[in-house]
């Protein structure tokens, strides 16, 4: 399970896959083609900007998110959230 966070309001919802998590920020549109995120050099860019084509359909944005697992893996697809300001941190669930 994994708490997802959003550093300007701290944890956003629960998921048990990061996957699932993904289409939520979606869905709930914490993740749409406006969203800024910030390269490691510090220049914006929105994720319109990255996949045109979200504009019109905005699940294009997970498809892009599972090609950046499928070449580099989950921490590379964790480091792209992250230019958003999500992160994903994963917890132990009493049972």
């Amino acid at each position: 399970m994994y708490i997802i966070h959003e550093e300007n309001h701290s944890c956003l919802c629960v998921t048990e896959e990061i996957s699932s998590g993904v289409f939520w920020l979606i869905k709930n549109d914490w993740l749409t083609t406006n969203s800024v995120g910030i390269t490691e050099d510090g220049e914006e860019f929105t994720l319109g900007d990255t996949i045109p084509s979200a504009r019109e359909n905005e699940n294009l944005i997970f498809f892009y998110f599972v090609n950046i697992y499928r070449k580099k893996g989950m921490k590379g697809a964790l480091e792209w959230l992250e230019s958003f300001g999500f992160s994903f941190n994963e917890i132990e669930v009493a049972s």
